[in-house]
């Protein structure tokens, strides 16, 4: 069964059918067979099967002008497949008669260049002729030129999923940011191929960028807000804190200085030797009291 990054090729084809015109006039092989004037494209419904094969392509595009009729089928290969060849040429035959197409081409996607090579080798020999797909591997699909921002964004996603290196997170995340002009139906099918090559950790991990990125501001404003305004209850709060140890303080040492003249130099040391404002203050007025009973004992 074919896996998310054959899927993904195929559905950034059927949603961009431009990038299919682009990918075709770049192969000099396709080129002449395309009609002169821009065609319309029709995307034929997937659940279409190529007559007389029981055998189903990716897709079928039809390229038309009031001249001119060309079928193309799209076809993503992963790997070798010595059964494939004889397949393409059933397509192309059929596709002929099924759609009334003066043209069939068989445009050939891989993903490695091994499989390119390969596949740009599978002739099928005729009486008189030789069927050969034209193929585009990772290294020709890399020197398309874009016709339009759309098909550049296109060739970028496809670039992210046949390079030889896996690509990493942030390298999607940054292909992904550029995808918010586009629309919904479009972003969604780049972004599945852009994310087709990735693990589930990964694609989680560009989900955390994405989400740290597009935070809104405001938010990020009233998060700012909320903590200079903690900082400066904070700070209030610590001025009254300071001011009442101050207060304290001060009326430990009032308290002092008032029981200087009527308690021993021994007790008096004593009670400087504190340091705590409030248990200077008790031991004063308790050493004051029982000063006042020693000295009136009736």
């Amino acid at each position: 069964m074919p896996g998310p990054r054959h899927q993904a090729l195929v559905a950034v084809f059927e949603t961009v059918p431009e990038l299919l015109l682009a990918t075709l006039r770049h192969d000099p092989r396709a080129a002449p067979l395309l009609p002169a004037s821009p065609p319309s494209i029709e995307v034929v419904p997937d659940t279409t099967v190529l007559a007389p094969v029981e055998l189903r392509a990716d897709r079928v595009f039809i390229l038309s002008t009031p001249q001119r009729r060309v079928a193309v089928i799209l076809e993503v290969q992963q790997r070798p497949d010595p059964a494939k060849p004889l397949a393409w040429l059933n397509y192309a035959a059929a596709a002929l008669r099924q759609f009334e197409a003066d043209n069939a081409v068989v445009l050939v996607i891989t993903s490695n260049e091994a499989t390119a090579r390969w596949a740009s080798r599978q002739s099928v020999a005729l009486s008189d002729a030789t069927f050969t797909p034209h193929v585009m591997g990772p290294d020709a699909l890399s020197t398309i030129t874009a016709e339009s921002p759309t098909v550049a964004l296109a060739l970028d996603a496809v670039e992210l999923a046949t390079r030889r290196r896996r690509p990493d997170p942030m390298a999607v995340a940054d292909y992904l940011e550029r995808l918010r002009d586009l629309d919904q139906t479009t972003s969604r099918a780049y972004a599945e191929l852009a994310l087709a090559r990735l693990s589930l950790d990964e694609q989680h991990e560009v989900k955390t960028i994405m989400t740290t990125r597009t935070k809104p501001r405001t938010i990020l404003d009233e998060e700012l807000e909320r903590g200079r305004e903690e900082g400066l209850e904070a700070g209030r709060e610590e001025g009254r804190e300071e001011g009442r140890r101050e207060g304290a303080r001060r009326q430990a040492e009032q308290l002092l200085a008032a029981a200087r003249p009527l308690l021993p130099e021994r007790v008096m040391r004593e009670l400087e030797a504190l340091d705590d404002p409030g248990t200077l203050t008790k031991r004063v007025v308790a050493a004051i009291a029982e000063h006042a009973r020693h000295a009136n004992p009736g």
